[in-house]
């Protein structure tokens, strides 16, 4: 849907991701472990893209890993995508609702991400290299029966608007 609008408005947008030919998204991965690899760096190395829509944390959040460590590591990837690009363009999305058992108060977790990711996004943003939040929770109800053609496994059941948070 994104890269349809993109064009369809004139922009000349290629997709550099190696899963499916749709996303990098990997399944089970935490960004509190891809971050103590260089995986970053060669994926960045290897496509050098001018903008990163960065939707990730996931399964942190699953593990109940907490906010100020996953922040920890989008503080170290954006200087890894701003050591291959000084005017990358970083778009990160909040985390989507879940609720994927009773273990951990997904919510509560999910909300403290969110929140603190907009003040950081702030923190970081320069004006060569500006970190957009955006955020799916204003479109998508806790509990919505959704699937993703970003992750090869179908297309979002809704037309839903891509929000940034100002």
């Amino acid at each position: 849907m994104l890269f349809k609008k993109l064009d369809e408005n004139g922009f000349n947008v290629q997709s550099v991701v190696s899963q499916y030919g749709q996303h990098e998204g990997h399944s089970g991965m935490l960004v509190t472990q891809l971050v103590e690899t260089n995986n970053l760096e060669t994926w960045l190395d290897a496509s050098n893209p001018d903008i990163v829509i960065m939707h990730f944390g996931t399964n942190d959040c699953w593990g109940n890993t907490g906010t100020k460590k996953i922040l920890d590591a989008y503080t170290k990837f954006v200087a890894q995508m701003r050591a291959n690009n000084p005017n990358m363009i970083i778009v990160v999305a909040q985390i989507i609702p879940m609720h994927p058992s009773d273990q951990y108060d997904y919510k509560t977790i999910i909300e403290d991400l969110d929140t603190a990711m907009v003040d950081w996004a702030n923190n970081l943003t320069t004006e060569e290299s500006p970190i957009i939040p955006m955020s799916w929770n204003s479109t998508i109800a806790p509990g919505s029966s959704i699937t993703f053609g970003l992750q090869g496994v179908g297309t979002v059941t809704s037309d839903f608007e891509y929000n940034t948070i100002q």
